[in-house]
């Protein structure tokens, strides 16, 4: 994925030649090269929503996401919403063609209920993409 669109993932840059220094007490050169270093913050829960109004300044219309960890972005996304909006769960429930954990994934499922969020499961509502009897071999 082009990381220009990835919303919400920061992380620490530095200049190869940096060393210890402070960014205010660096001059880049022509021989560094940028590198990518830790994490700045965790893209979980209501981090990730202060990453999307840092990034895009408003409430987005549509959330996908995949976990427990998900759930603030989908709750800012449809609650209040001056637009039609709507949440994506992927429920990670498919043992046989991915690593799947069913228990986890009717946790999810039932938040989705709870919630209005529409769950997408991997066991039942990905045959419809990848058809009958494919496993994660045949990809």
């Amino acid at each position: 994925m082009d990381s220009d669109n990835i919303i919400g993932t920061d992380a620490r840059t530095r200049a190869s030649h940096q060393g210890t220094a402070d960014g205010l007490d660096y001059r880049h050169t022509g021989d560094d090269v940028i590198l990518r270093g830790e994490f700045i913050e965790k893209n979980l829960q209501m981090n990730k929503v202060s990453s999307i109004v840092r990034e895009i300044g408003r409430q987005p219309v549509l959330a996908f996401g995949n976990s427990s960890g998900d759930y603030s972005m989908f709750s800012y996304t449809v609650t209040k919403n001056k637009h039609k909006a709507l949440a994506f769960c992927l429920l990670c429930d498919d043992t046989e063609r991915e690593l799947g954990n069913p228990g986890k994934a009717g946790k999810v499922r039932a938040a989705c209920e709870e919630k209005g969020w529409i769950p997408v499961s991997m066991k039942n509502d990905f045959r419809l993409i990848y058809g009958r009897g494919v496993t994660r071999a045949d990809r």
